[in-house]
């Protein structure tokens, strides 16, 4: 091993020339190339973490924000369930109310039972939640055309890979 006469001055002009010296010296230089070599390495891992750490954050963030519209939703449903069984109650009742005038010849009775229904439908029957679940299965059917948009393009910019041969 023939050093390099720039890693020699120092120790030629010292008259250190010494064989155990100089290794002592080189493996010295090595150990501070591998140390900064390290520290570049943890540096690096260090800010991969907190890129890793700031998509997590922002991936909890979207499915925080989908899961409180799931939520919303599931309310709304839950509200819309309740109107629909009070609605269907209060046509059951009308129904024999309808059905009791009918029978005892109160033809006065039967008809203000039918208007007093035909006046409470429309206000308890809110299928609004019809466009709310439109709505979110548009923006699902979205989102899943972003998530496949690169693996298509990649399958139309390079066919081979994805050939069956």
């Amino acid at each position: 091993m023939n050093p390099a006469p720039s890693l020699m001055e120092p120790f030629v002009e010292s008259g250190l020339c010494c064989c155990e010296q100089y290794q002592n010296y080189l493996y010295t230089q090595w150990l501070e190339e591998q140390l900064a070599r390290e520290r570049t390495n943890i540096k690096c891992l260090q800010d991969e973490r907190l890129q890793i750490q700031s998509e997590f954050k922002d991936f909890r963030a979207q499915t925080q924000h989908k899961t409180d519209r799931i939520e919303k939703r599931v309310d709304s449903y839950k509200e819309y369930l309740k109107r629909t069984v009070a609605a269907t109650e209060r046509l059951e009742q009308a129904l024999k109310q309808i059905t009791i005038a009918q029978e005892h010849g109160k033809e006065d009775d039967a008809l203000r039972a039918l208007l007093a229904l035909k006046s409470s439908v429309p206000k308890t029957i809110d299928p609004s939640w019809v466009t709310e679940q439109k709505a979110f299965d548009r923006n699902l059917e979205y989102q899943k055309r972003e998530e496949l948009l690169p693996f298509e393009m990649e399958r139309l910019v390079n066919p081979s890979m994805f050939s069956d041969e």
